[in-house]
Formats: C-alpha cells, sequence, structure tokens
C-alpha cells in the first residue's frame, strides 16, 4: 500500500493547527473535526460551540474526550434533533460497523457502556438498527434551532482533509434549501 493514505486512528488526538481551526472557522455553519471512526470531538467552530455547547472539545485535564456517539444519546440531541431516532441509529451504526479493528476495544466498551447507561432501552434498540442503505445515505437533520426554536432541516458531510492529509474527520451541517 505504498503511497496510499492509510486510515489512521490512535488513542490520542491529533494536533490541530491554528490553520486547521481558521479552515473550521471559516465555514459559516457548524463544523467540527472528529477522531474517526470513534467520533471524540476535537475542534468545533464558533458556530457549533453556539448551538451546541455541549458538543465540544473536552477540558484536556478530564479523563476522556467528549464523544459524538456518546452525546446523540443525551437529553440534550433529543431535544435539539427531531428526527433523532433515525439520526442515533445511523450514528451508532457507523460506529459499531467501522469501530471494531480501528478502535481499541476498552474504548468501543467506553463509549457503548456510556450510551447504555444514559438511555437503555434508546440505545439497545439503535445498537440493534440495521439501516438499509436509503436511510446510511439519507444525511438531513432536523434541528430545533435553539437561536429561533424553529424546526429546520440541515443536511451534514463528513469530510476527510487530503491536502494536508490529516488523521480526522470535518463535519459540516449547513441548513438544506427550501424543497
Amino acid at each position: 500500500m505504498s503511497g496510499m493514505d492509510a486510515l489512521q486512528t490512535g488513542s490520542s488526538p491529533s494536533v490541530i493547527t491554528d490553520d486547521d481551526l481558521d479552515h473550521l472557522e471559516g465555514f459559516n455553519g457548524p463544523a467540527y473535526y472528529f477522531s474517526f471512526p470513534q467520533m471524540d470531538v476535537l475542534a468545533a467552530n464558533g458556530v457549533a460551540r453556539q448551538w451546541v455547547p455541549s458538543l465540544v472539545p473536552a477540558d484536556p485535564s478530564l479523563p476522556r474526550p467528549v464523544n459524538m456517539v456518546e452525546w446523540i444519546m443525551s437529553p440534550h440531541a433529543r431535544e435539539l434533533i427531531t428526527n433523532w431516532e433515525a439520526v442515533a441509529a445511523r450514528v451508532v451504526y457507523l460506529l459499531r460497523v467501522m469501530g471494531p479493528g480501528l478502535v481499541s476495544q476498552q474504548r468501543l466498551d467506553e463509549i457503548f457502556n456510556t450510551c447504555y447507561a444514559q438511555s437503555p432501552k434508546d440505545f439497545t434498540r439503535a445498537f440493534c438498527t440495521e439501516p438499509s442503505k436509503a436511510d446510511m445515505n439519507n444525511d438531513v437533520v432536523i434541528i430545533r434551532n435553539p437561536a429561533t426554536g424553529l424546526v429546520e432541516q440541515f443536511t451534514y458531510r463528513f469530510l476527510r482533509p487530503v491536502q494536508p492529509i490529516r488523521p480526522y474527520e470535518q463535519l459540516q451541517i449547513i441548513k438544506r434549501r427550501n424543497r
């Protein structure tokens, strides 16, 4: 595999440079850098920090990072995301399928046990869901805008920087045009 970009994982977050943060801030919707596939929050732009203050990087003194899969099982996520059940099923499925072999079993256990402790019935349902291809390709997130209270449709993209190569994914969330 010489010359190919192997998916890099690790237990500690990669270094995010000031230039990386400038790119994240340049996006006018909520945007994040996540480790992949475990989805630990590495950075969040100002819009994301305003909209979802509970989904921002953890203080470095804390023993564990903030994790999107754990967050999606929280009451705050349920309140914010009106199509929560579909989004939760996609996020949990992604880690359940992509995580083994790329994320340590200890870290997977931490994430899944935290999710289960927050909401046993809902997490079990999400964990056991086998989304269809159409479900996995559905990128719509319906959000109750915390600034206005209006329910709005958004779409998201997970993007991997290739030039320069970075060992994390960027998540961008943008308001969907009226359809």
